[in-house]
């Protein structure tokens, strides 16, 4: 048997604009005080490397200069996905990601987790 799952449009909008602002706010700690050829973090990426005095932009392509140690779990309902990062400076972080179907519904959660393993807040 195969079971379609339909998401009203309203709540994707809602979804993708909540993961923008998650995205601008987050993903690039320290980018700003970073120098080039030095390190700043971008969450589920790694450590990368800034290349000029440039502010951050989604559109480059930062050379990534450590991506972390990486696992997956898996389970009979879930799949978990986990990275632990060190970018130097202060900054380190574990990130975790769960994906699980509830039993006896047309049903998937997904759950983040971000554990800050630095000294300097995130």
């Amino acid at each position: 048997m195969k079971t379609t799952l339909e998401i009203p449009d309203s709540i994707v909008r809602r979804a993708k604009s909540k993961a923008a602002k998650v995205r601008i706010a987050n993903v690039n700690i320290s980018a700003a005080e970073a120098k080039p050829g030095e390190a700043f973090c971008k969450i589920g990426v790694g450590a990368l490397s800034k290349i000029d005095d440039a502010p951050y932009s989604s559109y480059v392509n930062y050379p990534i200069l450590n991506g972390g140690k990486r696992s997956v779990k898996t389970g009979g309902d879930f799949i978990e996905f986990t990275q632990e990062v060190d970018c130097g400076s202060g900054y380190a972080y574990a990130y975790s990601k769960t994906i699980r179907l509830l039993e006896n519904a047309p049903v998937m959660t997904i759950a983040h987790r971000l554990v800050n393993r630095g000294v300097r807040p995130i």
